[in-house]
């Protein structure tokens, strides 16, 4: 931490760092997610701290271009300059993540405390703690419902992809409450 690191490549980055188990990485210069990326082979890599660094945006990842990280479990992102919420629709693909920390980002600037948290569970459903608070059923429940609320009611007269690219759990919410808009 706060060695001005602006880059993690190495030459050989499991043989190097293969038994690491966590990486202290906040303060630094780190300004592009690919960077981080190369730690992505790293095969006990549980826990990540990248607090104040520089990333503006995080890899958009698929069902088809998965992103490594297989045993990360908790990610610190916070008061990076990350601008959009697709960043955090991004961590889904992140399956075994169950502690993300994202406060002081850029795109929670609008939101005060609470909305910015239950906007955050609602998209991170393996998510189990956010900001260094546990997360309740009956918080998700609420951040869920509350977000397919919105998520219906912005997308009245669009197409279903559309929807599903914008929202990237629009599905799996849809599944587990219906359509709790019925009227609109």
């Amino acid at each position: 931490a706060g060695n001005r690191i602006a880059s993690l490549r190495c030459e050989d980055v499991e043989r190097s760092f293969g038994g690491v188990e966590a990486l202290h990485l906040e303060e630094n210069l780190i300004s592009d997610w690919s960077e981080v990326e190369t730690l992505a082979s790293l095969p006990r890599l549980k826990k990540m701290y990248l607090g104040s660094n520089l990333l503006t945006e995080i890899a958009r990842y698929s069902e088809e271009n998965r992103p490594g990280f297989g045993a990360l479990e908790t990610l610190f992102l916070s008061d990076n300059a990350l601008g959009s919420w697709a960043d955090v629709d991004a961590l889904h693909h992140l399956q075994g993540l169950k502690e993300v920390r994202v406060s002081g980002c850029k795109f929670l600037e609008k939101l005060d405390m609470v909305a910015s948290r239950l906007s955050v569970i609602a998209r991170l459903p393996n998510v189990t703690r956010l900001n260094g608070s546990a997360v309740t059923n009956k918080e998700r429940v609420d951040a869920e419902i509350g977000y397919l609320g919105e998520i219906l009611t912005e997308s009245v007269g669009k197409e279903i992809r559309e929807v599903e690219a914008k929202h990237p759990q629009f599905q799996r919410l849809l599944k587990s409450y219906g359509n709790i808009n019925k009227n609109v």
